[in-house]
Formats: structure tokens, sequence, C-alpha cells
């Protein structure tokens, strides 16, 4: 199959992120925390890397979120795309998906690790599940803490879920360190 590129903007410095279109099929049918896999010609081979979906479910869309990797032979592909030009894609594959029946849970992702959390958590609050679920997530400094109005606007909506953004990697100045810290959270 191909994905379209409908539209691609930063949420951190150096992350995008992307929607995508199926236009062979109305429906894209996954299961959030799943992942697809997109190839390109890189000279004489064909270069494919796995990005997990960073949605649930929409039609014939999906969305990623994924770094550029400066002298990567992928993201650069990727992050120079315009919409409406396309992309190989396989999949979605994948079982790091919720587990029935759906119970408390901890999540914890540093980085583009948050990508298949986003739609896990779209799905669970879709759903009449009212279990908690608390969600850490590190990074090392506060720009990079993607989607982060979304989480915040979860946690105020539902008492079951609590986020806790967490700066996790700080500087050295000479001898004096900058200690992590952790940001308010709604609880």
């Amino acid at each position: 199959m191909k994905a379209r590129l409908i539209r691609s903007f930063e949420i951190a410095p150096g992350v995008r992120h992307f929607e995508f279109d199926v236009p062979e099929v109305q429906q894209f049918t996954f299961d959030a925390g799943q992942f697809v896999s997109l190839s390109t010609p890189v000279g004489d081979k064909v270069v494919t890397r796995a990005y997990s979906l960073a949605s649930i479910p929409n039609g014939n869309r999906f969305e990623l979120c994924l770094n550029l990797v400066e002298d990567g032979h992928f993201s650069p592909m990727l992050f120079a795309m315009k919409p409406g030009e396309m992309v190989e894609m396989t999949g979605p594959v994948g079982y790091f998906v919720w587990r029935q029946p759906l119970g408390d849970a901890i999540l914890v992702a540093t980085g583009t690790g948050i990508a298949p959390f986003r739609g896990m958590l779209q799905q669970r609050f879709a759903s009449s599940v009212r279990a908690r679920v608390h969600l850490i997530f590190g990074v090392r400094f506060e720009p990079s803490l993607m989607y982060r109005q979304e989480f915040e606007k979860m946690a105020a909506a539902h008492d079951e879920f609590a986020f806790w953004p967490l700066l996790v990697g700080a500087p050295v100045f000479g001898d004096f360190r900058l200690e992590p810290r952790e940001l308010p959270h709604p609880l």
C-alpha cells in the first residue's frame, strides 16, 4: 500500500507529527499501539523503518510522531515530504496494545516513545472503562514534552488519569549540575 502525507508540523525541537491517509482503502483499521513500516529506495537498496502509530483509527487516516536523524537514511526523506506525496507502507502489525480486560496501568515513556501511548490513551478514554492510568513522560527539556496540552486536557477530563511530565536530563555547568525536576501535575 501507499500512504499519502496530509500534513506534518513540528511538535518539539527536531520532532514532527505526521498525518497520513491510505487512498487505497476507506477504513485503515488498527489497534492503538501497533506500528506501520514505511519504505523508500536509497541507492540500490530499499530502506524500511517501523513507526508506532500515534493515533486511533480515523477512516483511512493515521498519525505518526518521529524525530529527525540528521544523517539517517529515512527520517530526512520524511521530514522533506510535501502534502500529497506518497510513501510505501506495510502494516499495521504489533502486539503493544491494551490487554483485555482493561485494568490499572502505569505507562512510562521518553522522547518519541510517547507515540503509541497517545493513541492508546485516546482509545481507552473512548471506552467505558474507568481504571486508573498514570503516564510518566520523561524528556530532557521542557520544550520536548510532545502532546503535553493533550495529556493535560485528558487529565483534567478524567479523574482516573494522572499525567506526570518529568525533566530527566539537565545540562552540567562546571561543577554545578541542574537536578531533574518534576513539573506541576493536575493531582
